[in-house]
């Protein structure tokens, strides 16, 4: 392999990994945004069995 061609190689691959990397920071941003709104909403497994049982006692009292 000449010394031009592995030259652009490397060049290929700085590019591709600076774009990479772009889309990872991005990514990231994005997914904090979103995991505010989704813990915000979140209800858990054992609060929607306890929001359940909770009507049925009050009910039978």
């Amino acid at each position: 392999m000449d010394d031009e061609r592995l030259k652009q190689i490397k060049h290929f691959g700085k590019d591709y990994f600076d774009e990479m990397l772009e889309a990872k920071i991005k990514a990231e941003r994005e997914y904090e945004k979103y995991r505010v709104i989704q813990d915000k909403n979140y209800i858990s497994d054992f609060d929607k069995e306890i929001k359940e049982l909770l009507p049925k006692e009050k009910n039978n009292e």
